[in-house]
Order: structure tokens, then C-alpha cells, then sequence
């Protein structure tokens, strides 16, 4: 099981970093053309731009790997729920499968938000490719807002 997830990760790794490399060519130009501030891109700059994006993009597929990871454990293996650590919260001991359920809620709320306030750029797009673009831009602003959310989270419940 653990090489089978080795591979899965190496797998969400290269698959953000090709769509990031996809995207590329439309970031770029989309740089290209601001106005009052076009910037030329050297090939090394391009490269780092190609580094973050493909980042951002497999940030945003590991969290959600991480999050319904638990939810398919369960479904292909009722004994891993109860193979779990029990978790001490405020509201008393609770499994491991059911302490990723509040983090996942959480998760679907920001994501709802950032795609509502969002589908208007969806909205506008007309080709197939656009739109996965768009469904993947707004789901790397909603991991980045939900990792900034959830650490300020625990530094607050840390106090």
C-alpha cells in the first residue's frame, strides 16, 4: 500500500507540473500583453514561471488527494477506520476517519465561495481547455486560501 501511494503522489507531481506547462504559453502571453507594463520573458524566467504554476497546480491536487483520500479508504476498506488513531478534542476522543471531516466541510465552503465569486470568469471562457483552466485557477486560490485559513485556525486554537 505505501509504494501504491508513492505513486500516486509521483503521479499528482508530474500531472501539475505538465498542466502547469500547458498553461504556460497562456500565461505567458497573457504577461506579455499588460499594459503599461509588458514584461519580456527569457527562457529562464519562463522556467520559474513554469515551476510555480506547476506547483500551484499540484499543490491544489495533493490537498484534494489528501482530503478524499480517508473517504475512499472507507469505502474500499471498512477495517481502516478502525485501525485509526483516536484524536483528543475538545468535545472528547473521535476517529481519525472522522477527524478529517470538519477539514473537508471547510475545504467545500471556500471552494463554493471562490467559485461563486468566480464563475463569472467561467462564465466567459468558451473553449473546453479555458474553462478546465479557469476550474483549476479557482481551485488553487481556494487551497491556498484554505491552508492560510486552517494555519491561522490551529495558531489561534494554539493560544
Amino acid at each position: 500500500m505505501n509504494i501504491f501511494l508513492q505513486l500516486i503522489l509521483i503521479f499528482i507531481l508530474i500531472l501539475g507540473l505538465w498542466i502547469g506547462r500547458k498553461f504556460l504559453p497562456s500565461l505567458a502571453f497573457w504577461l506579455e500583453q499588460i499594459p503599461n507594463r509588458p514584461l519580456s520573458l527569457t527562457p529562464t524566467s519562463k522556467f520559474l514561471l513554469w515551476l510555480a504554476t506547476g506547483s500551484l497546480f499540484t499543490g491544489a491536487f495533493l490537498s484534494i488527494f489528501g482530503m478524499f483520500f480517508p473517504l475512499v479508504m472507507v469505502l474500499f476498506n471498512p477495517d481502516w477506520c478502525t485501525r485509526q488513531p483516536r484524536f483528543v478534542t475538545m468535545f472528547g476522543n473521535i476517529g481519525g476517519c472522522f477527524y478529517v471531516i470538519p477539514s473537508i466541510l471547510l475545504f467545500m465552503i471556500v471552494f463554493s465561495i471562490v467559485f461563486w465569486l468566480g464563475r463569472s470568469f467561467f462564465k466567459r471562457e468558451t473553449k473546453r481547455q479555458n474553462k478546465f483552466y479557469v476550474v483549476l485557477i479557482l481551485l488553487t486560490i481556494s487551497n491556498l486560501i484554505y491552508q492560510l485559513f486552517f494555519s491561522l485556525l490551529s495558531q489561534i486554537s494554539a493560544i
